[in-house]
């Protein structure tokens, strides 16, 4: 009887040490003491991890077999833009937090905002994750949510961070605005320039006029980060009835893309 009785009062006390232990875990995730397991976790889900899934990419920004015409292709240069800002922000960030001093807030506008756009992806990406299971790449598909939690964790931080630094009124609320704002509006505003000079670049070539050397290189860079700018090209490539012109816009597209215009139809109609 005692015995019971002493086994019975002590549940509650095990299950209380199990959700102090928790409660705990969860504390040192967002503490302002980041272990160095901790570090090589941020670097890991919030650098490696993304960058090989984008090199890896099957179905999301790109073809696996490299070609583009993915489900979000459209989307692909402003993510790719915006995952470079968001993993230059980390790095800075890991090697500098304790230095940053009153820009420990725009750091976790930044971040946050990084955060966001990750859990939201990852939310998008679901149900393709939850099916792609079936071929074990689907994995891949829950990276934004491990992503995400890395930027929140570091958010978190620079907050703290920014708070010893700066009153929390207009200063701190204004870094940690400019922080978000900066984190959409230049994807954005680096998109728009890359799409004008591919459009400029693209009638040019339309209308017989040979591109500078520069020019040339810029237009290579760009379709790595973008075909569909280049689908009027192939488009061209495509209905053009004079052999010597339809040859040479051909060889054009080839050059600039490394790809068949014909391929590149074919994968974005299909």
């Amino acid at each position: 009887m005692n015995t019971l009785g002493l086994g019975q009062a002590g549940l509650p006390r095990a299950r209380e040490t199990r959700a102090e232990r928790r409660r705990a875990f969860m504390r040192r995730q967002f503490d302002g003491s980041p272990t160095q397991a901790q570090t090589n976790f941020d670097i890991f889900f919030g650098v490696v991890l993304p960058v090989a899934c984008f090199v890896f990419d099957p179905l999301v920004f790109k073809r696996f077999d490299g070609h583009n015409g993915g489900w979000f292709e459209d989307y692909r240069f402003f993510t790719y833009a915006l995952s470079a800002l968001e993993m230059a922000a980390l790095g800075i960030w890991l090697a500098a937090r304790g230095r940053l001093g009153e820009w420990a807030s725009a750091a976790a506008g930044v971040l946050s905002a990084g955060a966001l756009f990750c859990f939201l992806i990852g939310i998008v990406l679901l149900p393709f994750s939850l099916l792609g299971l079936i071929f074990i790449i689907g994995v891949l598909g829950f990276t934004p949510f491990l992503t995400g939690f890395v930027y929140l964790r570091n958010g978190v931080r620079a907050v703290r961070l920014a708070r010893n630094a700066l009153s929390f009124g207009a200063n701190f609320l204004g870094s940690l605005v400019v922080g978000v704002v900066l984190v959409f509006s230049l994807p954005l505003l680096a998109e728009a320039g890359v799409s004008r000079f591919v459009n400029s670049s693209v009638e040019a070539m339309l209308a017989g006029r040979e591109l500078s050397p520069f020019e040339l290189s810029a237009a290579r860079a760009a379709s790595l980060l973008t075909e569909a700018e280049f689908d009027r090209l192939a488009r061209a490539c495509n209905t053009e009835t004079d052999p010597a012109r339809k040859a040479r816009l051909e060889s054009i597209y080839r050059e600039l893309t490394g790809r068949e215009p014909r391929r590149r139809l074919y994968t974005h109609n299909d």
